[in-house]
């Protein structure tokens, strides 16, 4: 997956991970993962309460 952020989104990104866990091989892959994880249960239950539905659809 190639993706394109700001690059202070980025910075800000990569500054919580270091705090967090520290810049070691493979934090930012698996910090990117949780964050979509989180993101995908955030929209699905957000679209669950308001249409009744499971499914997402992007505007």
């Amino acid at each position: 997956m190639d993706i394109v952020i700001k690059d202070e989104t980025e910075e800000r990104f990569r500054r919580a991970i270091a705090d967090y866990g520290g810049l070691k091989k493979g934090n930012i892959s698996k910090a990117l993962e949780e964050a979509i994880e989180m993101w995908i249960d955030q929209v699905a239950n957000v679209y669950r309460k308001t249409s009744g539905k499971t499914e997402i659809k992007w505007s």
